[in-house]
């Protein structure tokens, strides 16, 4: 045992000794006794820290995310729905905006939810579809509206243009999020064996 001075503490904002650095999620603020203890000791669970991708990483997979889809999102939908491709050009890239904001968000939370749930961020097959079908359908919802008012069209409209998009990115996001977390593996997806 570690002895009665050890106390381990979430580590939170309003605790003494808060390093704004480390994740909130899954850290720890140890007193010096479990530093004296050793690493040994630090880097089995509950207090071994949760590899995870880097803010810049994170970054990266949004930005590569949104401009490869644009290069094949906006030729297509030009050629399917006969706009102008100066105007969905632009509806891409509004939307690709809000994605991109979204993509951030959604995959940090995805992937500390399935480390808490499984152990681990490597996806399953079901992990990878249920990842890519709800962050389509969240971005469907905040979407739809802004397709009907940027292509001047009724809702049922926007509806078929907002659920071109999703299909095409459902496939997407499947695609490239297996593609790079292949090319570019956390640490903690490294260390699997497979």
């Amino acid at each position: 045992m570690l002895g009665s001075a050890v106390q381990l503490r979430p580590l939170l904002p309003d605790f003494k000794g808060y390093d704004s650095r480390r994740s909130l999620f899954f850290d720890w603020y140890f007193e010096d006794d479990l530093t004296q203890a050793g690493k040994q000791v630090r880097d089995e669970p509950p207090f071994r820290r949760i590899a995870m991708r880097t803010s810049k990483d994170r970054i990266r997979q949004a930005v590569a995310f949104e401009i490869i889809g644009l290069l094949l999102v906006i030729p297509l939908g030009t050629l399917v729905f006969q706009y102008p491709i100066q105007e969905f050009g632009i509806l891409g890239a509004i939307g690709a905006s809000i994605a991109t904001g979204w993509n951030y968000v959604y995959n940090l939370l995805f992937d500390r939810a399935l480390k808490a749930y499984t152990g681990s961020t490597r996806k399953s097959l079901s992990a990878r579809l249920t990842h890519a079908l709800c962050f389509e359908l969240g971005l469907m919802i905040v979407f739809l509206p802004i397709v009907s008012w940027w292509l001047n069209i009724g809702l049922v409209e926007a509806l078929i243009v907002d659920v071109a998009f999703v299909a095409f990115y459902l496939v997407y996001t499947f695609v490239f999020t297996w593609c790079y977390d292949t090319l570019f593996p956390d640490q903690d997806m490294a260390n699997v064996k497979l």
